[in-house]
């Protein structure tokens, strides 16, 4: 396929001479719309073009030949047998493009192959997403009239619409080309990130022009700002389709303005929620009891009341924040009988949740070498299945050894390793499940993983450590070992010795996931179950 910014519009012939014994089609002539575009030949043009491509292919035949038997020492008849042939080969390369079957792809297929051009950012990288018509979906119509028309006949092309103020004044989108594109859409998945410091109007002006086509949103992402926040009221009771939410603040000034936003407390199909405040807590009602997912910081009365009345919870992220109360005595434990994925800020949290399926856990440590106590208790009163377990720091690394023992379902272990951490602590995770020839910790755990903030760290992680650690629990017989993960956020590389440890495990069987810098920092995230947006 050749860019073509119109449709069926000729562009320049590139090539300076015809090939001896074809001709180039005179402009205006469908042939010359054909090779000069992306235009779909006619079924009775077909054969014509093959012919072309055939004698082509013929003359390239005779012109190698003559090549191979022409003496090198004659420089001007070979440059010209020289030019003859690239200048023939070009012509059948663009004769054979007219055949290419991807201009002739039926629309549904093209329309498939269309959906996987579009943009794919992880949840964090929508923020500095610059959205242009240099990139799918709008590139794709600057193809041909074929392609036009499908790209614009294909709503699910259009139902993801990014705006972002964060890296720039204005956003790539001017309003009437977001109005275009909301034309061209029948679901939507609106991602706004507003930016207190820059001019509100614009801002404004795209918001209301998204807001009018509220009862379109499926999903929504939004940055608040205080200029942003009044307008929410327009959408009440509009959010007909809405089924994923995700707010969070500008600044902490943005949050002063309010103190409850109500808009989203009657969503009929909203399923999924996520709130993160900086400052303080700002009540956002939502429809508790068809919720499946929620993350939310706040303080922990407001956590128990949302859990007691949202049965249908799958997976939860639970951060108590802006609690200045001691934690209230345990009563009647909380029952969340379909939860199976659960981030915690605090292990005291257990004590008040019976979890009888969960099965991933993600806990931050910050509470000392007891804190892993009311996990063990809140999973042995529960008998949750609990098979994957990750901590945000470095719990006492015997804490963690006395644990495993008492939970042998267990069998995948994870670490976060960041500024909470120290070199001693992650020094003391590693030796200990390092086998010795005394001593092997938790031989039930078939995957063991790191997630390294490198850039927050004061010290460096020891990755040949972490290597040795990995081959000696591969290589025991004692050890179930099938899989490691690292992930080394920040700019740190990883040195050339730790690759070549790696890769020689995983030439010996070792499943091995290894990634670096901005991607190992979005795999970081996903392990504290921080939401995925399509």
């Amino acid at each position: 396929m050749m860019p073509s910014s119109q449709c069926g519009t000729d562009s320049a012939d590139p090539l300076a001479k015809t090939p001896l014994g074809f001709e180039f089609p005179p402009p205006g002539t469908r042939h010359h719309t054909l090779l000069n575009s992306n235009e779909v030949p006619l079924d009775a043009e077909l054969d014509m073009v093959k012919s072309v491509v055939l004698k082509a292919d013929v003359d390239l035949a005779g012109l190698d030949d003559m090549i191979s038997k022409t003496n090198a020492g004659l420089g001007d008849e070979m440059r010209q047998l020289v030019e003859q042939r690239a200048s023939l080969s070009s012509y059948r390369a663009r004769h054979q493009a007219i055949l290419s079957p991807l201009r002739r792809a039926p629309p549904e297929i093209l329309g498939e192959i269309f959906f996987w051009t579009l943009p794919s950012p992880t949840p964090r990288q929508w923020r500095d997403h610059d959205f242009t018509t240099t990139k799918s979906p709008w590139i794709l119509t600057h193809v041909s009239c074929y392609w036009r028309a499908v790209a614009i006949s294909s709503p699910a092309l259009w139902s993801l619409l990014p705006i972002s103020f964060i890296t720039y004044n204005t956003p790539s989108y001017p309003l009437d080309m977001i109005e275009t594109h909301l034309a061209r859409s029948h679901k939507l998945k609106i991602h706004f990130y507003g930016n207190e410091e820059t001019e509100s109007l614009p801002q404004v002006q795209i918001f209301q022009c998204l807001a009018r086509h509220a009862f379109r949103w499926e999903e929504l992402s939004l940055r608040m700002t205080s200029a942003l926040v009044p307008l929410l009221a327009d959408v009440r009771d509009r959010l007909l389709a809405l089924r994923r939410l995700s707010l969070e603040w500008d600044v902490p000034d943005s949050e002063t303005v309010v103190d409850s936003i109500d808009s989203f407390q009657s969503v009929p199909s909203l399923v999924d929620a996520t709130v993160y405040n900086m400052d303080r807590y700002v009540s956002i009602p939502f429809p508790c009891n068809q919720l499946t997912r929620y993350q939310l910081d706040a303080p922990w009365r407001v956590h128990a009341d949302l859990l007691s009345v949202s049965p249908n919870l799958v997976q939860a992220g639970v951060t108590v924040s802006f609690d200045e109360e001691p934690w209230p005595p345990v009563g009647e434990t909380i029952q969340l009988r379909r939860l199976r994925q659960l981030y915690l800020s605090h292990s005291s949290i257990l004590e008040y949740l019976a979890l009888p399926v969960l099965d991933e856990l993600t806990i931050e440590v910050v509470e000392g070498p007891h804190g892993l106590q009311p996990l063990a208790r809140s999973i042995k009163r529960s008998s949750s299945p609990l098979r994957n377990l990750y901590f945000i720091g470095c719990p006492d690394a015997p804490s963690i050894c006395i644990l495993l023992q008492e939970l042998p379902s267990i069998t995948a272990l994870g670490f976060i390793i960041d500024d909470s951490c120290t070199e001693e602590q992650v020094r003391d995770v590693i030796e200990n499940f390092t086998v010795s020839e005394s001593a092997v910790v938790a031989s039930q755990l078939r995957s063991l993983s790191f997630g390294v903030h490198t850039d927050e760290l004061y010290f460096s992680f020891n990755y040949s450590a972490y290597v040795l650690m990995v081959k000696s629990r591969w290589e025991s017989r004692s050890c179930a070992l099938t899989s490691t993960t690292l992930l080394a956020g920040g700019e740190e590389s990883i040195d050339a010795t730790t690759l070549d440890g790696l890769n020689a495990l995983r030439a010996e069987g070792l499943d091995m996931t290894l990634l670096h810098g901005k991607d190992a920092t979005e795999a970081i995230y996903l392990w504290t179950f921080e939401p995925t947006w399509t």
